[in-house]
């Protein structure tokens, strides 16, 4: 039997599962005498991801693996997928709020899917809109554009609202985040409801957003990105 033990929360979006899958491979990894390398931790791990998601990206066991800030270019297969590293000498602060329901990532991997077979034009340009997001977003981080970045998340979440991934419990957590200046919001993970993220000026900023959001009912806490031990 194994038992789970952390401060991770597992609302959806936040790579609990990705964690769990790590640090379970680690230490059977141990327990069997085995010395086993990054690579190949990730490898079991992404194995375990596949359990709770079907036809998981690699994102989430890849970081929790691995940490810091990627640039994940997706591949036909597993194997083919790209991570590049992007190395900032600074952290930012950001806010983590529960929308109030548990996201079934699976669930809303379908729905994507689902979308893409039956708007296939649609989703090609949404696809390219995403893109130009992320090559942005990477140029804004090396420039420490935080504004510009905040700009671009809530781009994305537009993006992410027109595919139908952001339910109205996501809107509505992400329009509080931004009246209590968040530079930009969005929801984090597949959607459907799971959590949402806010980006900060500062650590004050992104503090008075916590005690605000916990004062209407939200589950919600404040952490550095990168994070560093």
């Amino acid at each position: 039997i194994i038992h789970l033990k952390g401060d991770l929360p597992t609302f959806g979006g936040l790579g609990s599962s990705a964690a769990f899958c790590v640090a379970m491979a680690r230490a059977l990894a141990k327990a069997e005498g085995k010395d086993y390398d990054n690579d190949k931790i990730c490898e079991i791990a992404y194995e375990g991801e596949k359990a709770f998601h079907g036809n998981p990206s690699g994102i989430d066991n890849t970081l929790a693996t691995y940490g810091g800030i990627k640039e994940f270019i997706r591949g036909k297969t597993p194997s083919e997928n790209v991570f590049n590293d992007i190395n900032i000498d600074y952290q930012m602060d950001m806010v983590i709020v529960f929308s109030g329901k548990i996201s079934k990532t699976a669930e809303m991997v379908s729905n994507v899917q689902t979308f893409k077979d039956k708007y296939p034009k649609e989703f090609e340009q949404m696809s390219n809109e995403m893109k130009e997001i992320i090559r942005e977003s990477k140029q804004a981080l090396m420039d420490k554009s935080l504004e510009k970045l905040g700009n671009l998340m809530d781009k994305n979440q537009e993006l992410l609202k027109q595919v139908g991934v952001s339910y109205s419990i996501n809107n509505k957590v992400v329009s509080y985040l931004k009246e209590y200046n968040a530079l930009g919001a969005k929801l984090t993970g597949g959607g459907g409801g799971g959590s949402n993220i806010g980006l900060f000026k500062n650590e004050a900023e992104a503090q008075r957003a916590v005690d605000l959001l916990k004062q209407k009912g939200y589950i919600a806490f404040k952490t550095k990105v990168p994070y560093i031990l």
